[in-house]
């Protein structure tokens, strides 16, 4: 027995992955129970905007690396 996880959406079950290979053309039972979900944020493009500064000598070279690049 495999356990997969599925969203129905406008009466569509959608599974988190695939079925394995191996079980095409085969007849397979399906028990849907319903069960309580976290909710989750959904991510936004540019919500860290502000939050991540990189040094201004971000791109000069290291010190401990200096016998590689001599």
């Amino acid at each position: 027995m495999m356990v997969f996880t599925a969203t129905c959406k406008n009466g569509v079950i959608q599974l988190d992955r695939p079925l394995p290979p191996d079980w095409e053309g085969k007849q397979i039972q399906v028990t849907i129970e319903e069960v309580d979900s976290l909710p989750h944020k959904r991510r936004h493009s540019g919500s860290a905007k502000g939050q991540i500064q990189m040094l201004p000598d971000f791109d000069e070279p290291l010190d401990d690396f200096q016998h590689y690049m001599a």
